[in-house]
């Protein structure tokens, strides 16, 4: 296996997602740590085990995505799907009759996320909270009537989501959130949501940093790379203070 391609271990982590999957007893798992220490590479993992257990679920990384709360609300949609999703038709309906909102194929039209976020935008903030209230509620009621033991939703990269986005979670999503076990949020990024006392016994932190030298060492002797030095592992350890990304492309940069 090419070290590029190889995956880091990161089995305490893994067990922990999927001891959670199984029990729901934190609907919110949050993944923090520098960048290169390998959180977008463990949310693939997740969402493999998430696969693999046919749990219904979405990934959205922020990164590669302009997302809005509708984009993310919409996103649930499909994740639950349309037939289930009545009480968050019934609320959009009544929010966008006046612009022709309609909902097919278990998502909005892009016209109507985009006629409901301008919308929003030109409404009182006190208006704003009122419909962003209306959608999140929605949300839950129709989840608990859906038939799915439950679902997911993976957030990464959250330092680069917007400000409207960081707000509506905050605000809207995770106090809600709190008092459901149908929907398991995992939230991941350098920096990720501040939590209240009140979240003390219900959700998980999962701190991610440098591998242990003795690891890196097991996995040069894998992946057949020759160092030239046994010094320079250990140099290399301490320079990318023993982050994923920069040491694995350090090693498939000598088998090559």
């Amino acid at each position: 296996m090419s070290p590029a391609r190889a995956y880091v271990n990161r089995d305490r982590e893994i067990e922990s997602f999927q001891k959670n999957l199984l029990s729901l007893d934190c609907p919110l798992m949050l993944v923090e740590g520098e960048s290169g220490t390998g959180k977008t590479a463990l949310l693939a993992e997740f969402e493999g085990i998430l696969k693999k257990s046919k749990v219904p679920h979405s990934l959205i990384n922020f990164r590669n995505a302009s997302c809005t709360p509708i984009d993310i609300i919409d996103t649930c949609m499909t994740v639950i799907g349309r037939v289930h999703c009545a009480g968050l038709r019934e609320v959009l309906n009544a929010f966008g009759q006046p612009s022709n909102i309609v909902i097919t194929d278990n998502q909005l039209t892009l016209g109507a996320k985009i006629t409901v976020d301008a919308t929003l935008n030109l409404k009182s903030t006190r208006e704003r909270y009122f419909w962003y209230r209306q959608f999140t509620t929605a949300l839950f009621e129709d989840l608990g009537k859906a038939p799915e033991r439950c679902y997911a939703l993976l957030l990464d990269t959250f330092e680069q989501s917007s400000d409207m986005v960081q707000s509506w979670l905050n605000t809207h999503l995770l106090p809600m959130l709190r008092t459901q076990h149908k929907l398991l949020v995992v939230i991941s990024g350098q920096t990720v949501p501040g939590l209240d006392t009140e979240w003390e016994r219900c959700y998980q932190r999962l701190h991610l940093s440098g591998i242990e030298l003795d690891y890196w060492k097991i996995y040069a002797q894998a992946a057949q790379v020759q160092l030239p030095h046994p010094e320079w592992l250990k140099a290399w350890y301490f320079l990318f203070k023993g982050k994923p990304a920069a040491m694995v492309s350090a090693l498939a940069a000598l088998s090559t």
